[in-house]
């Protein structure tokens, strides 16, 4: 069973504006909005909220990000792995994926 959440820096109604506009809530089964626990990613502390949240391990959650100091690196730190959409092809972090395009995210299902 897969689950799909939301951790977001953006400002929490014009992020919850977007997500009814865009048809896009029922994608998610958890959202977590930073700035409603006073606080901003990188902060590992909001990962591990959205991972117990889902009621799962650490080895069970990947982390899709498209900024590499704000998604990738902590969600590497405390173990999670990682898929980093590099809009920008720089390559410039480690993760245990790396795609270029966002529409590449089908690939995942045959990649996991």
């Amino acid at each position: 069973q897969s689950f799909v959440g939301l951790l977001t820096n953006g400002v929490p109604d014009i992020q919850k504006n977007k997500l009814k506009c865009l048809g896009l809530n029922k994608y998610f089964e958890q959202k977590i909005f930073a700035k409603d626990h006073g606080l901003q990613k990188p902060s590992k502390v909001l990962i591990k909220k959205m991972i117990n949240k889902f009621n799962v391990s650490i080895n069970s959650t990947i982390m899709i990000g498209d900024h590499p100091v704000n998604d990738i690196k902590p969600a590497r730190e405390i173990g999670i792995d990682t898929v980093w959409i590099d809009h920008q092809n720089k390559n410039s972090i480690k993760s245990n994926y790396r795609i270029i395009d966002p529409l590449e995210l089908y690939k995942l299902k045959e990649i996991l």
